[in-house]
């Protein structure tokens, strides 16, 4: 899939696994609620995945697999990640995750 910088509407926190450590902050960041194909293919990897966030790939450098996103005072787990290849790889990163639901939202 191919992303621009346009995407990038939010600024987003890279939380460290503990979901409270902010690794880096205001990282301009994408938000898609999966539906579809798109969520269907997504849960193939990982069954609890509904949200693809998208960053430039240096942007998000910091991102631990088992870490935490808060974006748009919602926490995500991070599911997988997965660099895009378009239009070159390591330019954007999709990082597939799910919400938080046990209200720890900081």
């Amino acid at each position: 899939m191919t992303h621009t910088a346009n995407e990038l509407r939010t600024k987003a926190d890279i939380l460290d696994s503990d979901g409270v450590t902010v690794l880096a902050s205001a990282v301009p960041a994408g938000v898609t609620n999966l539906t579809g194909n798109s969520l269907k293919q997504a849960q193939l990897e990982a069954a609890e995945t509904t949200h693809m966030l998208i960053f430039r790939g240096p942007d998000a450098s910091v991102l631990k697999s088992s870490g935490y996103v808060r974006a748009d005072g919602v926490l995500f787990i991070v599911d997988y990640p997965a660099p895009c290849q378009l239009p070159r790889l390591g330019m954007w990163l999709e990082v597939y995750c799910h919400v938080e639901r046990s209200g720890n939202a900081n």
